[in-house]
């Protein structure tokens, strides 16, 4: 019978989340159960699309065809550019580096979820006043390192798993789905986290792309025992590039610039309404779905409210979310952080704070960067954006493209280097930059990020 009632009890926690009033004392874990389901359900969905299907039935011959006719278009270097995301050839491989790096700092993890839970008790004691500092001036070293090992972690993503999914029931794709994230989500517990995917549209493509893919991007929050109704937090990650997903590079390599079209309910606007990245943007912003007309901003949307609810969220204690990303998911977590900062405030039961990317390139023109330097600032918030000596992907786009758009990265740029300490970078905003890429590929891997990080922690 209770069973019968969870769908009504799911709606009046929602109703209670959103009003702000008389909110739940505590989140419990049938809340977070709920979360779940709901967030799960709209993952298949995503994943039973007729497209997909079609797409597996054809198998390797499709992917033959799409990479023959790709390998006549591209050349073999830019290809290489944009696909070193990792220097690991296996995911194995990946886990085990990832489980050093974790023992490596440890403390340091520990030292990032208490600042996390800090910024989860300002903003509720603060009630988003817009004059209260809510992060840090100075980057936060152990924030940081956590923030690339999420980053990396989404790396470890099953795509065997993720075919059978496409391929199965509901039933079925819900534990092919959990066992694709499986890494992932055991590499989190061992900090003390969960994990949940909130978007999985990676062997998808937008309508007007046939031979893109859409990004793939989940949650890390803390375990339920570890959590108070004042110390939630949310940490929103997105994947990079795989080196074997061409339909991934594809959306790198396309560096004209374009005007967003507008998410579903909020009118013209989308990203200041400023040039950026049009394969990045189009796949971030764009419906998927010729019937739902579905867009992956607004599925992550919905799965960060669902789950801040879980979490007690409201509006007058929303849950602070922290974006991270490396490579193309540095391109998507840049764009989506925009976008999700521009929307008015106090609405959401979560409340963006910080942005860290590693090895991101140029993602829009000048009004793009100078609008959300402003906003950014008003929100006493920060968009760190970190870069490698050496990682040529930083450099890209170029400064003018031939289109003649000129690209400029966002402010709070901070080069780091093995052996080295950190070095602010000058901005380009309204300024230009330099007119020559350089470095290479090999510096673009987060395992060359890690070493860095560590010199300008202090710890190597």
């Amino acid at each position: 019978m209770s069973s019968l009632f969870a769908p009504i009890q799911n709606l009046v926690k929602h109703a209670f989340c959103l009003m702000g009033e008389n909110e739940p004392p505590l989140p419990s874990r049938a809340d977070l159960a709920r979360a779940k389901q709901a967030i799960l359900a709209r993952h298949v969905e995503q994943l039973h699309q007729p497209r997909l299907l079609c797409a597996l039935a054809l198998g390797n011959e499709s992917e033959d065809r799409k990479s023959s006719s790709i390998e006549e278009t591209k050349s073999k270097s830019m290809k290489d550019l944009v696909g070193i995301g990792v220097l690991a050839t296996t995911m194995r491989e990946m886990a085990v580096l990832l489980s050093q790096w974790t023992g490596e700092c440890g403390l340091q993890v520990e030292q990032a979820k208490a600042a996390y839970a800090a910024s989860a008790f300002i903003h509720s004691a603060v009630e988003l006043s817009t004059t209260a500092e809510t992060s840090p001036e100075e980057i936060h070293w152990p924030i940081t390192r956590l923030a690339l090992m999420q980053s990396t972690a989404m790396y470890l993503r099953n795509l065997d798993r993720v075919k059978l999914a496409i391929a199965a029931s509901d039933e079925g794709a819900s534990e092919a789905l959990k066992e694709s994230q499986k890494g992932i989500g055991e590499l989190a517990r061992s900090w003390g986290l969960e994990f949940m995917v909130l978007c999985d549209l990676v062997d998808d493509h937008p309508l007007s792309h046939w031979y893109w893919d859409g990004p793939f991007c989940g949650a890390f929050y803390p375990s339920f025992p570890t959590f108070s109704s004042s110390t939630p937090f949310i940490l929103l990650a997105f994947k990079g590039t795989t080196p074997t997903n061409v339909g991934e590079w594809l959306v790198d390599l396309d560096f004209a610039a374009a005007v967003p079209a507008a998410s579903a309910g909020e009118g013209e606007g989308v990203c200041f309404g400023a040039p950026v990245s049009k394969g990045v943007s189009q796949a971030l912003f764009e419906p998927y779905d010729i019937a739902k007309k579905k867009v992956p901003f607004d599925l992550i949307i919905e799965g960060l409210r669902d789950l801040a609810c879980a979490l007690g969220g409201g509006i007058r204690n929303p849950v602070p979310v922290y974006v991270t990303g490396h490579s193309l998911g540095a391109s998507y977590a840049t764009l989506f952080y925009a976008e999700a900062l521009r929307r008015p405030p106090n609405k959401e039961p979560f409340v963006l704070v910080d942005l860290h990317t590693f090895g991101a390139p140029r993602v829009g023109l000048s009004q793009f960067g100078l609008s959300l330097c402003s906003l950014v600032a008003s929100r006493n918030v920060h968009t760190w954006r970190i870069a490698n000596t050496g990682d040529l992907v930083t450099s890209v786009p170029p400064v003018v493209n031939d289109a003649g758009q000129e690209f400029e990265h966002m402010d709070c740029g901070l080069r780091v280097e093995k052996g080295k300490p950190s070095m602010k970078l000058e901005s380009e905003l309204g300024k230009g930059a330099e007119a020559c890429a350089r470095g290479g590929v090999i510096d673009h891997a987060c395992e060359r990020y890690w070493e860095a990080l560590g010199s300008a922690a202090g710890r190597g």
